[in-house]
């Protein structure tokens, strides 16, 4: 917790994030792998599927395609936890703050 004085009391701000550094870490590690997996796999079904039905780089564009799409859904997503976390996490502050 951090801590600063005003006037005669201490005013305890609370920490973003209680977790120790290695798991929040090991979060961005796994969301970072689910995003490139998120992005290969359609990759490599599209490029069987090319070899299956012996056609040229249709369906490795089709799954390229949906691979950005997915991967851009799921980065758009973590971007708004993020903004909503940070918003409550101000207003906590400015609660403190008006006590």
């Amino acid at each position: 917790m951090l801590g600063e004085t005003q006037g005669a009391r201490l005013v305890t701000l609370p920490r973003p994030d209680r977790r120790p550094p290695m798991a929040i870490a090991m979060q961005w590690v796994s969301e970072i792998i689910t995003i490139a997996i998120m992005q290969v796999m359609p990759l490599l079904l599209g490029w069987g599927l090319d070899n299956y039905f012996q056609t040229r780089f249709v369906f490795v564009g089709l799954g390229a395609l949906l691979g950005l799409g997915m991967s851009m859904q799921r980065i758009l997503s973590i971007v708004k936890q993020s903004a909503e976390r940070d918003q409550a996490n101000k207003t906590n502050r400015d609660k403190l703050d008006n006590q």
